[in-house]
């Protein structure tokens, strides 16, 4: 069986500040758009839909984490003064940002099929609250967004020349 491919790029800005930061979720998932943010630190993560509005706060709160939709995710640690960012594109090719450079050529966005889907964290608390999960392995309880009713995220897998899976993008929730 043949899974479909279409090419994809991966940007990478080692060091960016929390404004420019800001500013590119926001301009890469304005408010029309459906996008989640994923971030997490040691005593508790997080995981709902992102409101540009709430980037500044997102990267005050949050020294790691990712936000995503069907057309890219983009990545974020905090080291020291600045942000790593990692910026992962299916849709047509784009001109990189400013200050991000390609790592590497020939990528591919593949999906790893029409029902792969995989839980970020835990099972399911009760039938009554699906979108509560337990996970032994976390502080706190975490939550799923209210649209993620079955608690599962859509992926693609991000392949090199050579045909090797490198990454895993989210691309959405069911």
């Amino acid at each position: 069986m043949t899974r479909e491919a279409k090419p994809a790029q991966v940007l990478r800005h080692p060091a960016l500040g929390r404004a420019e930061l800001a500013a590119l979720l926001t301009g890469m998932a304005p408010a029309n758009t459906r996008a989640w943010c994923m971030a997490g630190r040691p005593d508790r993560p997080h995981f709902d839909r992102f409101e540009p509005a709430q980037a500044e706060t997102i990267l005050t709160n949050w020294p790691e984490g990712r936000v995503f939709s069907a057309g890219f995710e983009l990545r974020w640690r905090h080291r020291r003064d600045s942000f790593d960012a990692l910026l992962l594109v299916d849709e047509a090719p784009i001109p990189p940002p400013d200050g991000f450079r390609r790592l590497g050529e020939g990528w591919q966005a593949v999906a790893p099929g029409t029902q792969a889907c995989f839980h970020a964290w835990g099972s399911t608390a009760s039938a009554g609250q699906p979108a509560l999960r337990l996970e032994s392995r976390l502080p706190a309880l975490p939550a799923y967004p209210p649209d993620c009713v079955a608690g599962r995220l859509h992926c693609l897998y991000y392949v090199d020349p050579s045909g090797a899976t490198r990454l895993v993008r989210l691309c959405g929730v069911v």
